[in-house]
């Protein structure tokens, strides 16, 4: 009695190999495409946050500054790393701007200064610069800062450069 196999239908090692092999690119690439997804997601939200600090630091002295009498720090033409404006309301003053441990801090009166930034964030440098245009004029101050994310893996950064007058 002889048995005959090549009637019998199957798959061979080569198919299957194949068959794998090619389950193996697929899935290699979808975890591929998955990751480099999910580390766009991370700078775009680190990009985010940096640009949101940015903004929230031009917004916050631009709201002092509205409200300012005078100018203590820095001296009428002469930039510094520190700010410090008197208001009308002489209960809180002076309002206090500087940087501290990578974070810009608020300091109101008295009070404890409280960071401007979050902890997401480090600033790398911040100058004040205070100018006179006319004899018309208030003063203006010149606002410069550097922050760049905490993470510096993701390698975002913002800049801000505003002039804010003070009347």
């Amino acid at each position: 009695m002889s048995t005959s196999f090549h009637n019998q239908s199957g798959v061979t090692l080569l198919e299957t190999l194949i068959y794998i092999g090619i389950l193996g690119i697929i899935l290699t690439s979808i975890i591929t495409v998955g990751f480099s997804m999910i580390t766009i997601d991370r700078k775009l939200k680190f990009a985010n946050e940096v640009e949101e600090n940015a903004a929230f630091i031009v917004q916050k002295l631009g709201w002092v500054l509205k409200g300012a009498q005078s100018i203590n720090a820095p001296p009428l033409n002469q930039s510094g790393s520190t700010l410090s404006v008197n208001t009308a309301s002489t209960s809180s003053n002076p309002y206090v701007f500087d940087l501290s441990n990578g974070a810009i801090r608020l300091k109101v009166g008295t009070a404890s200064p409280l960071p401007v930034t979050n902890g997401l964030v480090t600033v790398a440098s911040i100058s004040f610069s205070n100018y006179s245009f006319s004899a018309d004029t208030k003063n203006t101050i010149r606002a410069k800062g550097l922050i760049k994310s905490f993470d510096t893996s993701m390698s975002a950064s913002a800049s801000f450069d505003v002039l804010i007058n003070t009347q």
